[in-house]
């Protein structure tokens, strides 16, 4: 079965969900704070795309959130980006609406659009799937700046891939003698 199809299926689902769940967020009442929001979150994520399609890693360090920047350097940003070339690649698409948490300026999500038509086959399906995505934002020392989520992040950095040049070598326990 092809479960490509079904990821656009599934990214609407995981949006409707964080946008109309229990405790989700909601669209802010102030129109001049909801303006306010939505012209920082445009100007995050315009500053979000330029530093990821130029692989800047200290400009993208000091985009993103304490959850991430707190545990990575940017010598490990700059790896990552060497070794995952295409990393952090988005289809052209802009902010649509801001969500904030109901009693919470600090935290929100922002709803995008794809600018145009998605491309033909998988990869417009991935443009879908990431466009359909709320992105997480958060303000953090007055400058707002985006949150990434991993489902399992363990202690370190998530960007670094720990990989060894060694061969394996048994230990002498392990090695059945004649």
């Amino acid at each position: 079965m092809n479960f490509s199809i079904l990821i656009p299926f599934f990214a609407i689902v995981l949006a409707l969900t964080a946008a109309c769940g229990t405790g989700s967020p909601t669209i802010v009442v102030d129109s001049q704070i909801a303006d306010e929001m939505k012209k920082a979150a445009v100007e995050l994520f315009d500053d979000w795309l330029e530093a990821t399609k130029k692989h800047d890693a200290k400009e993208v360090h000091e985009l993103l959130a304490s959850n991430i920047s707190d545990r990575c350097t940017v010598g490990q940003l700059e790896q990552f980006f060497e070794i995952s070339r295409s990393a952090f690649t988005y289809p052209d698409m802009g902010v649509k609406e801001v969500f904030v948490a109901a009693g919470n300026s600090e935290e929100a999500f922002i709803k995008m659009e794809l600018l145009g038509e998605p491309k033909e086959g998988d990869q417009g399906l991935r443009d879908a799937y990431v466009a359909a995505l709320p992105f997480p934002i958060v303000r953090e020392d007055g400058r707002w700046r985006m949150v990434l989520q991993f489902p399992i992040i363990g202690d370190g950095c998530p960007f670094v891939y720990s990989s060894s040049s060694q061969e394996p070598v048994p230990s002498e326990d392990s090695t059945p003698s004649p």
